[in-house]
Parts: structure tokens; sequence; C-alpha cells
């Protein structure tokens, strides 16, 4: 014959007829621009099977994307995020709570409420849970159980002048215990022994002391704390002076200061999410920051000098 197939015809004439799929000339699968056009995959339950192969999406990409049209107004804990998990799949939701284990969101396109692990998640999936428990306690509530006990810790007295000069020293060891699911970061501790200051020792002499309800105050920042977790700490000791003189004739003289009890607060944030009263009965009339509201009563005294005429 005169004229033959081009090499590259014939052998797409010949893989047609034994059923070879033919190759495009970029090497790749051809129905690989098909797939290339193919819009993203709607957000789907992180809990959902695999997909089949292929390049998973990463939360690098669209992490930080807007994903639903908010009010610049909304809180920021009400503002919906995307969640990825290593697989790639994500879905659309708002954080409801959290802790060091799981996540508790609601997805936004059916309003269901579910648990996730953050096992599960990616690392910037996760960095954006722990971002939105740290942001403040106005998106989760926190139950925390307080054990604190008074604990002597050692004694001194001593004779001078007719008066046995003593002091006592008292320490609290106090234990919190995180019982919410959602994990305690980025809190601080304060704490304030309240005492009543009535002898001072100075030296080898006793004098009277600075009065009522006086505080000795400390503040510590709290480690995390998950669920079920534990912190413990020991107050330095807080010395209490006292002193006794019994004289051959007259009365006898006593005095001692005396603890009150210890104030316990948590701050996240600067708002507090647990307190504690030792004794509330003899501590709830006092204010943590000792400014108690004064009463102001106005009186003119040239109109009184009239009202109290007959």
């Amino acid at each position: 014959m005169s004229s033959f197939f081009p090499a590259r015809t014939l052998g797409v004439l010949i893989a047609l007829a034994i059923g070879i799929p033919a190759f495009s000339s970029s090497g790749f699968g051809a129905d690989d621009d098909a797939k290339k056009k193919r819009p993203k995959p709607k957000p789907v339950d992180l809990a959902a099977v695999k997909p089949r192969g292929g390049a998973a999406a990463t939360s690098t990409d669209i992490l930080a994307a807007p994903v639903y049209d908010i009010s610049p107004d909304t809180p920021e804990h009400l503002r919906p995020v995307r969640l990825f998990n290593k697989d790639g799949r994500y879905l659309d939701a708002r954080l409801l709570s959290a802790s060091s284990e799981a996540v508790t969101v609601q997805r936004l396109s059916d309003s269901r409420t579910f648990e996730l692990e953050l096992a599960a998640l990616d690392a910037p999936s996760v960095r954006r849970v722990e971002a939105w428990l740290d942001r403040g306690p106005e998106s989760q509530e926190y139950s925390i159980e307080f054990e604190v006990k008074k604990r002597f810790v050692e004694s001194d007295q001593f004779a001078t002048l007719g008066r046995i000069i003593k002091t006592m020293s008292w320490s609290y060891d106090v234990v919190l215990t995180n019982q919410s699911r959602n994990e305690l970061r980025n809190a601080t501790l304060e704490y304030q022994i309240i005492y009543d200051d009535e002898v001072e020792i100075v030296r080898t002499s006793a004098y009277p002391g600075e009065g009522r309800d006086q505080r000795e105050m400390r503040g510590v920042d709290l480690p995390p704390i998950g669920f079920n977790g534990r912190a413990e700490f020991t107050t330095p000791p807080v010395v209490m002076d006292g002193y006794e003189y019994e004289p051959t004739r007259g009365e006898r003289e006593y005095r001692r200061d005396r603890i009150t009890g210890i104030w316990i607060r948590v701050y996240k944030n600067g708002e507090v999410v647990a307190e504690h009263m030792s004794h509330p009965a003899s501590m709830e009339s006092l204010s943590w920051d000792q400014d108690d509201d004064i009463e102001i009563t106005v009186r003119d005294s040239f109109k009184d000098q009239f009202d109290s005429e007959p």
C-alpha cells in the first residue's frame, strides 16, 4: 500500500481494538482533567470513612478562610470554625466545650451536636481548639472542687519580765480538682489568709497589733488541669503571736492573734471561675479588695434646725 497510518494513530487503533485504554499526551490518565474540574467536596462529618485514595485536603489551604457569613458583632466564642481530621475531611461548626481529649461541637449544616476526639484532628485544628479554650470563660463553665486543711507547723515560747511570749505557725494544704470536661488552661490562683492581729511582738515586748481582718495574700500561675486533674500546694506559714501575763495582783492579761480562714479565687482572663471560703459564716461580710461599701448620709444642718422645732 502506498500510504500507512502514522505510528501514533496505529497504536491508538490497536489499543482500542484489544480494549486497552488510550493515554493522553500528558502522560496522566485521560480522566484526570475531569477530576481537576470537580468542585470541592461538601463538608462532612469528621467521623466519616476515609476517602478512597487521592490526595487529601489539608487545613493549611482553607482553615483560615471564612466559612459562613457572620456579623462582625458576633462574639468570638460563637464564631464558626473549620476543623479537619487527619484524613483531610472537614466540617464547619461552633465549638461548645473542650477538654484535653475531646471537643464538643455543633455542626452548622444541620445543628447536630456531637463530640470529636482531638487525637483525630490535624495539628492546626487542635491549635484552633486550644486557642478557643484560652480566650476566656465566657465559652465554658468550670466545676472546681476544693479540699482545704489548716495545718499546725511549729510553735515557740519564752518568758520575759513576767510575760510568756508565744508564736505559732500555721499553713493550709490546698487541693484543686477539675471536675468539668473543660481543661483549665492559662489560669491563675490567688488566696488571702484572713486573721485578727491582736498583738505584735517586737523583740521581748508586746504591743497592740493592727486590728481585725488583716490579710496575707499570694498569687500563682496554675498549670493546665484536665478533667479530674488535681493541683496541690501548701501556703507559706503564717505566724500568729500571743502573750500571757499573770501579775501577783490585778487581772490576768491574755492576747493572741487568730486566723479567721482562707479565701481562694481562680481567675481566667480576669474573670473568677472558681472560689472557696473556708469559713463563709465569718467571712461573708468581707470584700476581696477590702474596699467595703460605705453608706453615706447627706444632712442639711441649716434645714434640720427648723425640722426639729415643734
